[in-house]
């Protein structure tokens, strides 16, 4: 048996005596990538395999640029880590596909996101905005979920909810307040510091004016944005996990959940001390 059915085993196997909530999150896991060894995902219910693509309009490949991306060993926050050594050409995109790693559904959907980033975003970042992650329908404004960190310094962290267009596709001349974002002013992070992201969301597709996505940092409930109706229309063969958009530091334990975590979940989540591995 290899060490891939191995750890799927032994996450969607629950043992008994395991505290309930390490047992409820193992049940909800759908993906799963430390980044102790390789970029291929540790767990993942679809594909794990790290893909580019040179534009949207254009198919996509196996692997990545090495001179750009890589596995550093030693430097994560649990063993390995993702390194960006520098920004990806304009319009280039790696990613894992969402079909199945997103448990994706077209009635009230709920998921979470959870990662943890070593980065300076007022000197290591080049120009404009940067996202770590982004759950990319067709465009940042058409059907996404995304945390960015903005262009302007001292930099903002941000996230993204956003619909299907076209309503979305002026984003530039609709102001902020009225745009499905909310804006954690100056994070102040250091480089060599290791910050804990998790997004939760909640009843798109609902119908009502009830979705919600929640940011934490550090076990923390930073805020979130809520009272909307969301409409995501997702082509499961096109929508993509992208990571590292425009975006030069690390990023370690990235991992994907069916529902919204609770409050008392993310700071479980946040106090592992092997990260998710520590799900097992």
């Amino acid at each position: 048996m290899n060490s891939k059915i191995i750890l799927l085993s032994c996450i969607l196997f629950v043992s008994c005596g395991l505290p309930e909530q390490q047992s409820a999150l193992q049940n909800a896991l759908t993906f799963y990538a430390s980044f102790d060894y390789s970029t291929e995902a540790d767990f993942a219910l679809g594909v794990g395999h790290l893909h580019t693509r040179t534009a949207w309009n254009k198919p996509d490949s196996l692997g990545y640029d090495e001179r750009l991306i890589g596995i550093d060993s030693v430097a994560g926050k649990f063993a390995g880590a993702l390194r960006f050594r520098g920004a990806l050409p304009d319009g280039h995109r790696v990613f894992y596909p969402t079909k199945s790693n997103v448990a994706y559904k077209d009635t009230a959907w709920g998921g979470t996101v959870s990662y943890w980033l070593n980065i300076n975003p007022n000197t290591d970042l080049p120009g404009n905005y940067s996202d770590p992650v982004q759950f990319f329908g067709r465009r940042f404004n058409d059907a996404a979920i995304w945390q960015d960190f903005t262009g302007d310094k001292p930099r903002d962290l941000r996230i993204g909810m956003f619909p299907d267009g076209p309503d979305n596709a002026n984003t530039s001349n609709v102001p902020e307040e009225q745009q499905p974002v909310f804006r954690f002013v100056n994070p102040d992070w250091k480089r060599g510091e290791w910050h804990h992201v998790v997004i939760t969301w909640n009843n798109i597709n609902s119908g009502r004016a009830d979705a919600i996505c929640t940011l934490y940092i550090d076990g923390r409930r930073i805020g979130e944005i809520k009272d909307k109706r969301q409409r995501f229309t997702w082509n499961l063969d096109r929508a993509v996990i992208n990571v590292g958009v425009n975006y030069v530091g690390l990023i370690d334990d990235l991992a994907i959940f069916s529902r919204s975590l609770t409050n008392d979940e993310v700071q479980y989540l946040h106090g592992l001390s092997n990260g998710v591995k520590g799900l097992q």
